[in-house]
């Protein structure tokens, strides 16, 4: 089911707010994206100087110029120098944790009551993904709004990669199959409570099933996936020792080219974000940071 999301259910009273935004170089007024702006990522820099014990309750997508933004990704990092407003994104360090994101499509992303996902000291870089098709100057100031909250919350969760990065679809395949298998190294029971797919235009469905240690299967999703309307699914359940969950991407690509994995809009990808706690449960044996990404 798509997560819906009442207003009302994370009122201000209850949040601390602060917001991160697409920025001019200088600090101060909307990025300028120029004419020759096609397809890039700019990362934005951001130091809230925060305590080390904020918890996020929810993050609030700011949807500036929807004409021109692919889409944007929220990480935490904690080593990132903060002197200069934006940096070149190929050099922002393994340091990242990915904590938002929005897409068309997508929406607000609400925790529940008893968890909350660390902010650490408020260091953070929006990466944004532009696409300007048009070549036309303009500007924009999306980003996110993010609500502290007041009280702490017993429970931590982190966003989990799962998918595959290993991938190549033939030129004129059909409904092509790839698959990803998460085995994560947790012992203990992991409680998974959404998750928001995301692929490139060749991408037509995903599907994502739980294999039990005894043996069991159980599909937790299986929903076709428009580039254009990237939906987030609130998805509970629990994730056991030994369970397993395998990932599967399908393409229809009509070109006369191979397409592999890359950021750019022609490119294609097979990520599915996962929020779970405790914080950085599902990750795999070997990965830096939170992925569990393997072969199926």
């Amino acid at each position: 089911m798509e997560a819906q999301v009442d207003p009302m259910e994370m009122p201000d009273s209850a949040c601390n707010m602060y917001e991160v935004r697409a920025r001019h170089a200088g600090g101060e007024g909307p990025y300028q994206i120029t004419p020759d702006t096609s397809d890039v990522l700019r990362c934005f820099v951001f130091d809230l100087k925060l305590d080390g014990t904020t918890q996020a309750a929810a993050f609030y997508p700011i949807k500036d110029n929807t004409k021109v933004v692919h889409h944007f990704l929220l990480y935490r990092n904690d080593a990132v120098d903060t002197s200069r407003a934006e940096i070149d994104c190929d050099t922002m360090n393994n340091d990242g944790i990915m904590i938002a994101g929005w897409a068309p499509g997508a929406g607000d992303w609400v925790l529940p009551g008893d968890v909350g996902m660390d902010l650490g000291p408020g260091r953070f870089v929006l990466e944004v993904h532009y696409f300007n098709a048009a070549r036309e100057a303009t500007t924009d100031s999306s980003g996110i709004r993010i609500c502290a909250a007041r009280t702490p919350r017993p429970n931590t969760a982190t966003v989990s990669w799962l998918g595959s990065l290993l991938f190549a679809i033939p030129a004129h395949a059909t409904n092509y199959e790839v698959q990803g298998r998460c085995r994560p190294a947790f012992g203990e029971p992991i409680h998974i409570l959404r998750m928001w797919p995301h692929m490139h235009a060749l991408g037509k469905r995903m599907t994502v099933r739980l294999d039990r240690a005894d043996g069991s299967q159980t599909m937790i999703h299986d929903q076709p996936f428009s580039f254009g309307n990237q939906k987030q699914y609130d998805t509970p359940f629990v994730l056991n020792s030994g369970d397993s969950l395998l990932t599967t991407c399908y393409y229809d690509n009509p070109q006369d080219r191979l397409v592999g994995i890359g950021l750019k809009s022609t490119d294609e990808m097979c990520h599915n974000f996962v929020v779970a706690y405790p914080a950085g449960a599902l990750s795999a044996p070997g990965w830096t940071g939170n992925f569990c990404e393997g072969l199926p």
